[in-house]
């Protein structure tokens, strides 16, 4: 009899490769070779079978198929979806064997050279960009131009995280938030950051990021006026309440979460200011970052601060005091987030 519907879930390549001390036998024994030879079949034949790669996609196809089957477009989108997943799939697994079959490449390698890669990771020889539009924006840095927001993972809010209240985000916005949080996550303590034009206007640590804001404000409280604010911790009644006293006006406000009480009051009070809540244990992102050129990309590895190991040594003839000592490491750190003058 004919085939109507092919559901076929890969074996989890991806998910293997990325649990730490896993071998090259464990992950080449989960590399699908029949599940991805059914899927193209199947979509190939879109115009007659109905081809399924992702359980999210399950119930609204059991409905269609209740009701007489998926029509033609929904089945080309369907079949669009199984070559694409195909294509992330072997791309992730030539990416692995890639580096693999470069590090035998270069043979034995010395102690020297380890003790450098463990300093500076090599990046890949190459990379595969496979990004979902996740949001459309009503414009880019200017409004003539285009814009939207891609993403690793289909269906992800804006840098991970979700838009709780305010208008929506622009293309700048978008990149203060990330600028500000970058910022405040380098920092364990409660910190705050206010950014204007991608460059930290306020940075500030304290016992809470209630206490740490007016410091941050005080950095600059003019160029403060407008830009939007990070905070590592939950923004709270304390935090809201340094706000108002200040009188700020804000873009947008970026944190882990934000107590019912911030809520309510930012409702009441700036309900235009956007508030983007990453949750409590916030993806750190992709381990390379990546900047457009003309003809290609540049690629590097992600500053996450000091190399493990690294020590401090006094160049001056007098060793700073305990609290010198602390204000040049809040500065070595806040230094890496401004750029020129800014500094």
């Amino acid at each position: 009899a004919p085939i109507d519907l092919v559901v076929a879930n890969l074996y989890p390549f991806a998910a293997t490769i990325a649990l730490p001390g896993t071998t090259t036998a464990e992950a080449v024994e989960q590399i699908d070779i029949g599940g991805v030879t059914l899927l193209r079949a199947a979509a190939k034949n879109f115009g007659r079978v109905v081809v399924l790669c992702d359980p999210a996609d399950y119930g609204a196809a059991l409905a269609a198929l209740a009701a007489g089957g998926p029509d033609e477009a929904a089945r080309r989108r369907l079949a669009a979806k199984a070559f694409a997943h195909c294509r992330e799939y072997d791309a992730a697994i030539a990416e692995y064997l890639g580096e693999k079959s470069d590090t035998e490449r270069h043979g034995e390698k010395t102690q020297r050279d380890t003790e450098k890669e463990s300093l500076f990771p090599r990046v890949p020889l190459s990379i595969t960009l496979t990004l979902r539009q996740v949001m459309a924006l009503r414009y880019g840095e200017n409004p003539h131009q285009a814009a939207a927001l891609y993403a690793t993972t289909d269906g992800a809010g804006p840098l991970g995280g979700r838009l709780l209240g305010g208008k929506e985000l622009s293309y700048n916005n978008l990149l203060d938030l990330d600028a500000a949080w970058r910022a405040a996550e380098s920092f364990a303590a409660p910190a705050v950051a206010i950014v204007k034009h991608l460059s930290p206007c306020g940075l500030a640590v304290g016992e809470s990021v209630g206490a740490a804001f007016p410091a941050a404000l005080a950095s600059d409280p003019v160029s403060a006026f407008g830009g939007v604010v990070a905070a590592n911790r939950t923004v709270d009644g304390a935090f809201v309440a340094a706000l108002a006293a200040a009188d700020l006006f804000v873009e947008a406000i970026i944190a882990p979460g934000f107590s019912d009480e911030a809520l309510a009051w930012f409702a009441a009070h700036k309900k235009n200011c956007r508030l983007l809540a990453l949750g409590e244990t916030a993806d750190g992102g992709s381990p390379l970052e990546l900047r457009a050129v003309r003809g290609g990309l540049l690629a590097q590895t992600r500053d996450d601060g000091d190399p493990p190991g690294t020590t401090w040594r006094v160049a001056g003839r007098r060793p700073p005091t305990d609290d010198e000592m602390a204000a040049l490491r809040f500065a070595w750190t806040a230094c890496k987030h401004v750029k020129s003058n800014a500094i």
